[in-house]
């Protein structure tokens, strides 16, 4: 249980900060729109791996 409240404070953390370069390059375009696409799953299979 306190293995998935770390993992959740250090997801937040990232999220926060990939949340930032999201809107950055969603500013910029289309980019933004793939890597937002492509993140979830990433964190997704990082997430099952270690488990």
């Amino acid at each position: 249980m306190q293995q998935l409240a770390q993992f959740f404070a250090a997801t937040s953390r990232r999220l926060r900060t990939l949340g930032k370069v999201i809107s950055h390059f969603f500013r910029k375009g289309k980019l933004g729109l793939k890597l937002a696409i492509k993140i979830p799953f990433l964190v997704e299979t990082d997430w099952n791996r270690r488990r």
